[in-house]
């Protein structure tokens, strides 16, 4: 995204700004919209949520084998779970 960003005249530098950044958004939901477009009505992708970093290891979000902790993650996201299941 750093790249994209670069090449797109975002401002945006931190992973944090890139999530927060409307064109980001912008171009992530061009891309799921083009995804679902291939996909059964169940199968589609209704809503999503950018993090502001990635999932680490050291950040104690993921097993030395790369699995996701998901009680850890759960948590920690625990709102912006929620917000994908609010109306």
């Amino acid at each position: 995204m750093a790249a994209w960003a670069r090449g797109n005249g975002t401002e945006a530098s931190t992973p944090a700004a890139l999530a927060a950044d409307p064109a980001v958004r912008a171009l992530l939901e061009g891309e799921v919209a083009a995804v679902n477009a291939q996909l059964a009505s169940f199968e589609t992708v209704k809503k999503f949520h950018i993090l502001p970093g990635e999932l680490t290891i050291e950040g104690g979000d993921l097993t030395p084998s790369l699995k996701v902790k998901r009680k850890v993650v759960t948590q920690r996201f625990e709102r912006e779970i929620a917000a994908l299941y609010a109306s």
